[in-house]
């Protein structure tokens, strides 16, 4: 007898499978891929008013008024 095996024709689109299938596009990433940019906007904000912080006491202590 011969083997059945699935066709590679077109997909039964009310296939509850079908349903949830999805392709990323290149550069879109998955989960890891949103993960690590997550990552880096939080440490890139930390970063940022880390500097801003450094900044302005270095303003301050620059300008202040001598007494």
């Amino acid at each position: 007898m011969p083997r059945r095996h699935r066709s590679r024709g077109p997909r039964d689109p009310r296939d509850p499978r079908e349903q949830k299938r999805f392709y990323l596009l290149p550069g879109q990433g998955g989960r890891a891929y949103h993960r690590k940019q997550l990552l880096i906007l939080r440490w890139s904000l930390f970063v940022g008013l880390l500097v801003s912080g450094l900044l302005a006491l270095a303003m301050y202590l620059l300008y202040r008024s001598p007494k």
